[in-house]
């Protein structure tokens, strides 16, 4: 229980609030998106089918530390960042299926390497003060859409193939 307190307070409350006091997000809708972030959060928390049988996380899974990096990273104008925040809250709730780079076995390999390279890159642009450039930032922004999109191209391909 205590490793799920640590994870909402990491994952969740403390970037809901990195993200609220930014300036990044339009200041009438900030503390609204951040109330959103929080309790559409707890409830995840509390969902016992927050992963699907095959390792993937079901909704988008509450990882807003992420969110919050990327927000800091893309550094898009409040009215973007604003609409982003609140499609990431409604997607919580929606039954995409998100990688999780470790636990989900097809293609872990290229999974794993991929994580690896986002961290390197992650830590480029932390010492660049979210300044990395655009190559960098065009890599972190791929190895993003792999790990949210990587799932559903996969079913798309199996739809075609039946």
């Amino acid at each position: 229980m205590l490793d799920l307190v640590v994870d909402f307070i990491t994952y969740v409350f403390v970037p809901a609030y990195a993200i609220t006091a930014s300036g990044l997000l339009l200041p009438v809708a900030a503390p609204l998106l951040g109330i959103g972030i929080v309790v559409s959060s707890a409830l995840y928390f509390a969902d016992r089918r927050m992963k699907a049988s095959d390792n993937h996380f079901r909704g988008f899974p509450a990882l807003w530390n992420t969110a919050a990096f990327y927000l800091f990273l893309l550094h898009l104008p409040p009215v973007l960042s604003s609409l982003g925040v609140a499609i990431l809250i409604v997607l919580t709730f929606v039954p995409i299926h998100v990688l999780h780079p470790v636990r989900v076995v097809r293609l872990r390999w290229l999974s794993l390497w991929l994580l690896a390279l986002w961290a390197a890159l992650a830590v480029y642009a932390l010492a660049s003060d979210f300044s990395p450039g655009a190559v960098t930032t065009a890599g972190l922004c791929v190895i993003a859409a792999y790990i949210v999109g990587s799932d559903a191209v996969i079913r798309q391909m199996k739809s075609f193939k039946a």
